[in-house]
């Protein structure tokens, strides 16, 4: 046969698919068809077992570079579906490092049983991520991911979290906007912990509905606190996830903490990444969901990612935030200063109000002014900071 790259192979009933010994690149998954798996000693085929539709084999010198170690044919007309050893080594460079020393673990014990030679090398390749780790550097990371794993789940239940708050001023009216709740860990021996650091474990292991309905709660809380000392409405941004929009119970916590709290939904404003937005149909009911029940809805970090225009045309969002990416270089950089007029006239067009993050020079700021946005959020008005020292901007009136 020809040994072109192919992804779908037909063989007759008969033919060998291949032998023990051979070197292999590939495992294969029955479309049609059946197959015998079989080994040879000494000149005699001694059949291990018949595999149909469905099944799959020849998988071990895909996931670890070794020699067959058993011989198959096709008992009748076959048509395979081909899987290459680099489709699996790019899934697995790019999962949790706990996942890729389990993977290790298993291959070792399982190549020592079958007393199959193995070329480790090449699973350290596999599993290494593309960065150069060893198996070592991956135990080390993956042993680090489950102390730190164990210790978000300690620090829900001592609550070791905090909210700061990060103003978001008007810049028509140059009066406080909102807040935007961000979550930090102030760690008993680790110190603070790096949002970075944890936010991307607790989001692969579901811990951020735990951790998010913790801060839905206390923003919300702390709003019914702030809006008695301020002289006019503002509104409090929360960060919500892919994980925690899947959670069935999320709208009945949320009103339930609205009901308990006192706050109007219409200052709560949900911020979803438009990561989310290709979940498609179940983006569009829960944005939906989120309106029927009065809350607002911003999309974050718009342009950044999987960004579509149809999305602004099929979701029922109420702001764009135009991320600091953007904002960072307008000033100097042409083509930035293009991009966010678009933006924001874009959103103008639609009836979306516009949020510029990343303010942090007086000329940023003027731009935002020029181009008639409508929010703005950066160290320029303040950085985020815990809810004593935040509420000083309350009834401020800032630099526009």
């Amino acid at each position: 046969m020809s040994q072109e790259r192919l992804f779908s192979k037909t063989y007759a009933s008969g033919d060998i698919v291949f032998s023990q010994g051979d070197e292999g690149d590939c495992a294969y998954i029955i479309e049609t068809g059946r197959v015998e798996v079989f080994v040879v000693d000494r000149e005699v085929e001694t059949p291990i077992t018949t595999l149909g539709p469905g099944e799959i084999f020849g998988e071990m010198a895909v996931i670890d570079v070794g020699k067959r170690s058993a011989s198959v044919r096709a008992l009748e007309d076959a048509k395979l579906t081909v899987v290459y050893r680099e489709q699996l080594y790019s899934r697995i460079r790019e999962s949790d490092a706990i996942v890729r020393l389990l993977i290790s673990v298993l291959l070792k014990r399982m190549r020592s049983s079958l007393a199959v030679e193995s070329d480790f090398n090449s699973l350290d390749l596999l599993l290494s991520s593309g960065s150069g780790e060893n198996l070592q550097e991956i135990q080390q990371k993956a042993v680090e991911n489950l102390r730190l794993e164990r210790d978000i789940m300690e620090a829900i239940e001592a609550e070791h979290f905090v909210l700061n708050y990060q103003p978001i001023v008007n810049l028509h009216t140059g009066k406080l906007g909102g807040y935007e709740a961000l979550v930090r860990w102030n760690h008993p021996t680790r110190g603070r912990v790096r949002p970075d650091m944890f936010l991307g474990l607790a989001e692969e292991t579901s811990l951020i509905v735990p951790i998010g309905l913790w801060v839905m709660r206390q923003a919300c809380e702390d709003l019914a606190k702030i809006q008695k000392e301020c002289d006019h409405e503002i509104f409090m941004s929360i960060n919500i996830s892919g994980r925690q929009m899947m959670v069935s119970s999320f709208f009945d916590d949320l009103m339930g903490i609205v009901k308990d709290t006192g706050v109007k939904p219409q200052n709560v404003k949900l911020e979803i990444t438009e990561r989310i937005l290709v979940e498609g149909s179940l983006a569009v009911d829960w944005i939906n969901r989120c309106r029927e029940l009065g809350f607002l809805v911003a999309l974050d970090d718009f342009g950044t990612g999987y960004s579509s225009l149809s999305y602004l045309s099929e979701f029922d969002i109420d702001n764009l935030k135009i991320d600091q990416a953007f904002i960072r270089k307008v000033t100097e950089d042409h083509k930035s200063r293009v991009l966010v007029e678009v933006l924001a006239l874009m959103a103008r067009g639609l009836k979306l109000s516009t949020i510029a993050e990343g303010i942090e020079e007086k000329d940023q700021l003027q731009i935002c002014q020029e181009l008639n946005i409508d929010y703005i959020q950066g160290y320029f008005y303040g950085k985020p900071e815990p809810y004593e020292d935040a509420i000083r901007h309350l009834n401020a009136d800032f630099e526009r």
